[in-house]
């Protein structure tokens, strides 16, 4: 989908990339790179440090034509396609540390050795993140509907994919659509008390997020508390 920035006629493309982290994602792209939708498959991946700097959410493509075979990084492809492939030692981040940002005017080239200060939003952002582009275009789109399981008490892995069980190793993003902080190490985040699957950054985006998430707010219904067929 593509939508109008609210400060003007700006317009951006607005791509929703599935669910990883426990929440739906999206990427934002420029308007003259929106036609990519047709050439490739956007997801969510989840990427995670080695070295211990946290995690992160980026989109990932790949060729519809070709399959996930050729898949690459939605950042790079962009990057690439205006500037060519980076050169030897250096790699694309993300100027304003949002990952999933991908406005031409937000990616740059930094040394790899530089890298790891973008990894998972690690470097003090420059600018207020409410005020980003991101934020606000995110916070001007109608609630993505949840999935909820009728059965099991379901839980997210990095993939995006359900798993059961309450103690599955995966990092959690805030559950605000427009908020990108990613935990640092398990269970870092507030729980929503009722339905135990929402996980909140702080207190305050957990409050603006109550109107989208009520709907879906149920208790976990777990099998043992089924009637029996």
């Amino acid at each position: 989908m593509s939508t109008s920035h609210p400060t003007g006629g700006l317009k951006l493309g607005v791509v929703y990339l599935g669910k990883a982290a426990g929440k739906h994602k999206f990427t934002l792209l420029d308007e003259v790179d929106i036609p990519l939708v047709k050439k490739y498959t956007f997801e969510a991946r989840v990427l995670v440090d080695p070295d211990g700097n946290g995690a992160q959410v980026v989109a990932y493509c790949f060729s519809t034509k070709d399959g996930p075979a050729s898949g690459q990084l939605v950042h790079e492809l962009i990057w690439e396609s205006v500037h060519g492939k980076p050169p030897s030692g250096q790699c694309v981040v993300h100027a304003n540390r949002i990952s999933v940002d991908n406005r031409r005017a937000n990616l740059m080239l930094v040394h790899q050795r530089e890298a790891q200060a973008w990894f998972g939003g690690g470097a003090s952002l420059l600018i207020d993140p409410e005020q980003t582009l991101y934020w606000l275009t995110l916070s001007g789109l109608p609630p993505c509907p949840e999935r909820i399981s009728c059965a099991l008490n379901m839980h997210h892995n990095a993939d995006g994919d359900e798993v059961e069980g309450a103690e599955t190793p995966v990092l959690h993003e805030c559950h605000f659509s427009p908020c990108c902080n990613m935990e640092r190490y398990m269970r870092q985040f507030r729980v929503c008390g009722q339905c135990r699957r929402a996980r909140y950054c702080s207190e305050k985006c957990q409050q603006r997020d109550w109107q989208s998430h009520k709907p879906y707010c149920l208790p976990p219904v777990r099998v043992a508390d089924l009637p029996d067929r």
